[in-house]
């Protein structure tokens, strides 16, 4: 038995699964498309005294097990995107028992919208009135009787977290299904009653729907008069008898008007308004009866700060650097700057960055013992302890770090500050061929770059879905974070976190750039609109930040333990033998796969500064393979160097990684080609499943090459300025420097100047915002 969760984004419709199933859910996605499909079991088995709707003849077993489906999150049943289509097949065509309509209380104009649709679909309807603490904390009542009444569906008032109210919620779904069909059907038929215009239309179509024998028929005679895509593309020989209905009622409405031509009628414009209209003169009133406080919200309190023009946007950045300096810091209360203390207090992601190399180092110390002391051969020790526990636990040693930036990226997401970011960038984007909504899929970015392209598909416009695509890989993700990590202990161990927010910080600052480049060259011409709803503010959710700390830790634990775990042994043979399939000696690495793979083009990396020397080709060789997921940045790094230090090196002071000291101790790694390194793998190719979710996204061999040599030749270009101008300042003394600065600056005005002006020919649009023909 299937129950259905439908209802708008940011109603608590997640948190409300979450409560429902519990653990028992599963995540995939839905056949042929990459949205997400969440499907768990009820947690407690629901007594039903029939097996199944309309069923009254064969008895059900004494508990059934429902099984909940979370639809994606979607404000009507028309197929303007993929997340509507999936979800109206799935309610018409799959056909569920019974559908749970959650909505927002605090919104119910906007909510009920999809009510009113899900109403015209012949399956039993149970609306949980979500939010119900926050209507009483602002001091309102709702009539959820009256409610009750003019949807004619049963209404559950519930806070999505609260346990008690979910187990109340599927009490009445199922007396709602054992109650199927009712005997007196009053849900509103909003089509055919007044103020309808069209009513006696709608009636004549709906029998000849009813005639065809087909299912759900008020739904589909209403989609049949919006002339609705999905209803036009499985035509019934419906839709030419429909659309004569349609001329006759036209003329007739011609004919008893003064005579002067009519508009044709825009079905579905007058649907949508009838539909609003219903809401607000009967379902709106009788639901909400008074409001004894009329202050500010604490969301809107709050709001006045973190949205207000001038000082939202260093909130944001303050608030990700206090992220980053939670994760990152050496220095975490900078006591030992302030010369209050002499050693430093580290940061939590720091500390338990220390206590996961401890344990590295111990097991590698323990497998080395258990080897030697069964008289393994020196290649089987050097591929388990060189090859597979230093490459795979080099990564792991970076875990904390990372969960501990998925956590924080959950808690804002969590408490909707996120969507606040969105707000925020909405009109600077606009310059740069953009809209606020394209901010979201970026953002993620920070998390994975996969899902990030995935999220392009919320973009209506193909331009704006390919430029936000290209830019994506920029916004630095989970898995560079072992790469930051590593570099930041090795070459800036006190400012590791200024430096970490440095390299998030120039990600951002070139793909707005790259997009102001692209807009003006490859993608002219491209606009679109951005509707964002704010949710309010509200404290995270212990269970839902567990359930998504859990899943982000399956999926790293997985790509460890496979990618990272093979590549980490097939690494090791291409270091240690060459191409005639013969075992080099210790430290002659230049002469192996690898090294000669490395050295070949090395040419192209030696303009970048950390290509150069005798050991620049491992360098080379850790961006080749991050190129399989950047993890094995890291773990190529480890296999390469550490095989090569000394065991005194191996025991320096203050608990140091190996690898760690191994680096550092590179002639050719300074400050600054550890900066080069670093924006060199920030920008360039992501992983090969970042690709493939390229490659399936923009449907193009052509456009995949393109953005393939646009990641590459924006990683390189940028790389090359850094390394080179940093170079000529080191040479350079102060008046020298202070005159090339101010002339790369003036240069830099110019042309930001002449790419961003806007025409001075009159606009004679209404309420112009910079349009195609004034921008």
């Amino acid at each position: 038995m299937r129950f259905a969760l439908a209802g708008n984004p940011n109603s608590g419709k997640t948190t409300l699964f979450n409560t429902l199933t519990g653990s028992s859910a599963r995540v995939g996605n839905w056949p042929g498309v990459t949205v997400d499909k969440k499907e768990g079991v009820y947690k407690c088995r629901a007594p039903l005294a029939f097996g199944q709707a309309g069923n009254r003849e064969q008895p059900a077993s004494p508990a059934a097990k429902i099984h909940i489906v979370d639809l994606p999150g979607i404000y009507s049943l028309s197929p303007y995107t993929p997340e509507e289509v999936i979800a109206r097949q799935f309610i018409v065509e799959e056909k569920p028992e019974l559908i749970i309509n959650i909505v927002d209380a605090t919104n119910l104009e906007r909510n009920l919208y999809l009510t009113t649709q899900l109403l015209e679909i012949d399956i039993p309807v149970v609306v949980a009135l979500n939010m119900m603490d926050v209507i009483k904390r602002e001091g309102a009542e709702m009539d959820v009787a009256a409610l009750s009444e003019k949807l004619g569906v049963p209404v559950v008032p519930i806070s999505a977290l609260n346990a008690g109210d979910a187990r109340t919620l599927m009490g009445k779904a199922v007396q709602a299904l054992e109650h199927w069909p009712p005997a007196n059907n009053s849900r509103p038929r909003i089509a055919g009653r007044p103020p309808s215009p069209f009513a006696g239309l709608y009636r004549d179509a709906l029998e000849l729907v009813m005639a065809h024998g087909i299912g759900h028929p008020v739904f589909h005679t209403v989609k049949l008069l919006e002339n609705d895509a999905i209803e036009l593309l499985h035509d019934t020989g419906l839709t030419t008898a429909i659309q004569n209905l349609k001329l006759q009622f036209e003329h007739s409405a011609a004919t008893n008007a003064t005579g002067a031509p009519q508009p044709a009628v825009d079905y579905e414009a007058e649907m949508a308004d009838l539909r609003y209209k219903f809401i607000t003169n009967e379902v709106k009133p009788a639901v909400v009866k008074s409001y004894r406080n009329r202050s500010l919200s604490q969301s809107e309190k709050i709001d006045r700060l973190l949205t207000h023009r001038v000082w939202g946007l260093p909130a944001f950045l303050f608030i990700l650097f206090a992220v980053f300096h939670l994760i990152f810091a050496a220095d975490f209360l900078f006591l030992k700057r302030l010369g209050v203390l002499g050693e430093s207090i580290p940061s939590l992601g720091v500390l338990l960055q220390g206590y996961t190399e401890m344990l590295q180092t111990f097991a590698g110390e323990r497998l080395t013992g258990f080897l030697q002391s069964v008289d393994a051969a020196p290649w089987a020790i050097g591929l388990l302890v060189n090859g597979l526990v230093n490459g795979v636990c080099t990564v792991l040693t970076f875990l904390p770090q990372i969960l501990l930036l998925f956590l924080f990226l959950s808690i804002l997401e969590d408490t909707g500050y996120m969507a606040r970011v969105a707000f925020l960038m909405d009109r600077p984007l606009r310059r740069f061929g953009l809209s606020g909504k394209a901010i979201l899929p970026m953002l993620m970015g920070f998390g994975c770059s996969v899902p990030a392209m995935m999220g392009t598909r919320t973009l209506d416009n193909e331009k704006e879905k390919r430029l936000t695509l290209m830019l994506i890989p920029f916004f630095s993700c989970g898995a560079k974070l072992a790469i930051w990590s590593i570099i930041v202990a090795t070459m800036f161990p006190e400012n590791a976190d200024f430096v970490v927010f440095a390299i998030y910080a120039i990600g951002v600052a070139v793909a707005i750039l790259a997009a102001l480049a692209l807009k003006k060259t490859v993608f002219r011409k491209n606009r679109s609109n951005f509707v964002l709803e704010l949710p309010v503010y509200r404290l995270p959710r212990i269970k839902n930040t567990s359930l998504y700390l859990w899943e982000k830790l399956k999926g790293f634990l997985i790509t460890v333990t496979t990618i990272v775990a093979a590549a980490t042994i097939v690494i090791w043979f291409l270091q240690n033998f060459n191409f005639r399939f013969e075992m080099l000696e210790p430290g002659d690495s230049i002469h192996s796969i690898l090294g000669q793979i490395g050295s070949a083009v090395r040419w192209i990396f030696m303009p970048l500064g950390f290509a150069q020397g005798p050991d620049g080709w491992k360098l080379i060789v850790a961006i080749l393979t991050g190129l399989i997921a950047k993890e094995l940045v890291v773990a190529t790094m480890g296999v390469l160097y550490i095989p090569g230090f000394s065991e005194e090196t191996a025991q320096t002071p203050e608990g140091e990684s190996s690898l760690i000291t191994v680096l550092a101790m590179l002639p050719v790694f300074s400050p600054l080609t550890a900066m080069t390194f670093m924006i060199f793998n920030l920008l360039s190719v992501p992983c090969f499943a970042a690709v493939a979710t390229a490659f399936a996204e923009l449907k193009s061999a052509k456009w995949t090459l393109f953005t393939l040599f646009f990641w590459f030749a924006t990683a390189w270009i940028v790389s090359f300025i850094v390394y080179q101008t940093g170079a000529l300042f080191l040479k350079m003394n102060i008046a020298t420097t202070v005159i090339l600065l101010l002339a790369l600056s003036i240069t830099g005005g110019s042309i930001m100047y002449a790419v961003t002006r806007k025409n001075k020919k009159k606009c004679l649009c209404t309420g112009c915002d910079g349009c195609e023909q004034c921008s």
